[in-house]
């Protein structure tokens, strides 16, 4: 049986000038991980949707799923976006998305998607990291 490892995160958000909202915890305990990186060309040369395989053993619902990348536009042609088990809409990525706990995991689907398919229509290579935090 493996033992159990714990995610830690942080989070701060702050309003120029107005309030602030920090948050350092609770940990996330899980049974496994996985760490996805994928560097997504643009669509010069013909490149196209890009498969991720996220595979959640036993139609799990992961307790952690943080998608971020090397850079982001909120240009609403040019961007990276990616769609959850390969069906649309397709989700800008302008922005870190973190999806932590079940509950939040669950708007990925449930059961949770075996893949991320992503499109890259920006004029430069993004390279896309995924961190998956899973009980089993």
């Amino acid at each position: 049986m493996a033992n159990d490892l714990t995610i830690s995160f942080s989070f701060l958000a702050q309003v120029s000038g107005g309030p602030q909202l920090s948050v350092a915890s609770p940990t996330l305990t899980v049974k496994a991980y996985d760490m996805i990186q994928q560097t997504l060309d643009p669509p010069v040369g013909g490149a196209g949707p890009v498969p991720v395989d996220v595979g959640f053993p036993n139609a799990t619902v992961p307790q952690l799923v943080a998608i971020v990348a090397s850079q982001y536009s909120s240009d609403p042609v040019k961007h990276v976006s990616y769609e959850v088990g390969g069906a649309a809409p397709p989700r800008q990525l302008d922005a870190p998305h973190l999806f932590l706990g079940t509950g939040a995991a669950s708007f990925l689907g449930n059961p949770a998607p075996n893949k991320l398919t992503f499109t890259n229509a920006s004029d430069a290579p993004v390279t896309v990291q995924i961190l998956v935090g899973r009980s089993g």
